[in-house]
């Protein structure tokens, strides 16, 4: 049996520190730097050694895994000299090394950074790996991975072992280089939107006077689930505001999204309300709190979590909808940018679905709108009515619901552009140019 490849990894936070350990677990020789001396003494606890800078870790390594948050951090790693050397960590790998960076990031920076690295080491191989699955998972070798790259290099035996000890589910997304962060930035769309949604509806809850876990119990048994409402609406619940994931992350993460949007001079109207909401979150201080802490935003003038003891089943159904309504407009502006960046989205459709980026909506729906938009079981009419109710509701009781009001005009202008039609192409119909009736989304985007 071969010998395993020696690992060098930079970038131990909440993620990078569990996947690092397993990999020591796993029987792995890993070498990891991080700005936190704490997070390396952690590896180093755990078996590995604690390399002084991004240049020792990558000496001696096989594979060198970057799990840093932002591109220039991985510029950072990779191309900065460490103090009193003239190295910097691609001129420090060893013959023929591969790097593995499994950071979000824009989708055109890894073939940036490929054009960078193979300048001053033609050797050297690099792939776009991003992760998804929190941090419990990375410290388990659970992850979700999305893989793209060198179709010769992602097939290598060392490779393949290494992905395949941190990942549960491991997917080669086609396109070349950039192609797995574009799938990526896909999921980051729709989580990041159904976060600030689980804030909204949380908020709306406790205006209502609604049992906060009553609430949460409802939705999550409901069609307005979504994977991030059933997670963090428990953090909301507790009020336990333990970053777990920060609030910045997703700063990070819907500025990628929205940016995309511009490069591809392409509207992404929810994903820009969402982004606008983290922004105001960061600007309160909660930036270095959980994501779900985003609820502080729209309760921050009543004192936090009001009195909780309605249980009004049309106060249920009205939360519901809310629910609803914004998933299905989150599933459309998603999917039509992926289709957009020319994504195949049978692929996304079957990634995301069981993501962290999933909902009911979205694994319902989303087949439908690939195919045509036949089919929906979903009245456009109720959608928009439930949107109204919420709205009208928040004016009253002074409370702000910007999702629910952007993604209410959506579908007023949806009906309005289609001449009165309602169903759900009419909502598609915003993303899509004038194309004979039958053909698919991907056929109709701009």
């Amino acid at each position: 049996m071969p010998a395993l490849p020696h690992i060098g990894f930079v970038g131990l936070g909440a993620m990078g520190i569990g996947m690092a350990t397993y990999l020591v677990k796993s029987g792995y020789s890993v070498s990891g730097f991080d700005m936190n001396p704490a997070a390396t003494s952690s590896l180093a606890s755990a078996g590995g050694t604690a390399a002084i800078s991004p240049v020792a870790a990558a000496t001696a390594a096989d594979v060198f895994i970057i799990m840093v948050a932002t591109a220039d951090q991985c510029n950072s790693v990779l191309f900065e000299t460490a103090t009193g050397t003239a190295d910097s960590a691609v001129k420090a790998l060893p013959k023929n090394a591969i790097i593995i960076l499994c950071s979000t990031v824009p989708p055109g920076y890894p073939a940036e950074a490929l054009e960078r690295v193979r300048h001053e080491r033609p050797d050297v191989q690099f792939l776009d790996c991003p992760v998804s699955g929190g941090t419990v998972r990375a410290g388990k070798g659970d992850l979700v991975i999305l893989a793209s790259g060198d179709s010769s290099t992602l097939q290598s035996n060392k490779v393949k072992a290494v992905l395949d000890t941190m990942a549960s589910s491991l997917h080669v997304i086609p396109g070349g280089l950039g192609a797995a962060n574009k799938v990526k930035l896909i999921n980051q769309q729709l989580a990041g939107i159904h976060i600030a949604a689980t804030a909204e509806a949380m908020a709306l809850g406790a205006v209502l006077g609604m049992d906060m876990q009553a609430l949460h119990d409802a939705v999550v048994k409901s069609d307005a689930w979504s994977w991030m409402f059933e997670n963090r609406g428990m953090h909301i619940v507790k009020e336990d505001w333990t970053p777990h994931s920060a609030l910045d992350i997703f700063v990070k993460d819907m500025g990628i999204v929205t940016a995309q949007g511009r490069i591809e001079n392409f509207p992404l109207p929810l994903s820009s309300i969402a982004e606008q909401l983290y922004l105001a979150g960061h600007n309160m201080g909660l930036g270095r709190q959980d994501d779900s802490s985003l609820y502080k935003y729209y309760v921050q003038s009543r004192g936090g979590l009001l009195q909780r003891s309605n249980d009004d089943t049309s106060s249920t159904q009205l939360i519901l909808g809310h629910l609803q309504s914004i998933h299905l407009v989150a599933t459309v502006e998603a999917l039509s940018l992926a289709a957009k960046m020319e994504l195949n989205l049978d692929m996304v459709v079957e990634i995301i679905g069981s993501a962290a980026g999933g909902s009911h909506v979205f694994k319902e729906e989303a087949p439908r709108l690939v195919a045509g938009g036949s089919g929906s079981k979903l009245s456009m009419k109720s959608l928009r009515k439930a949107l109204m109710e919420c709205v009208e509701m928040a004016r009253k009781s002074k409370i702000p619901t910007p999702l629910a009001a952007g993604a209410l005009q959506l579908y007023q202008l949806g009906q309005v552009k289609e001449g009165g039609v309602d169903n759900l192409m009419s909502l598609a119909a915003l993303w899509q140019k004038s194309t004979p009736a039958g053909q698919t989304l991907l056929e109709k985007v701009t």
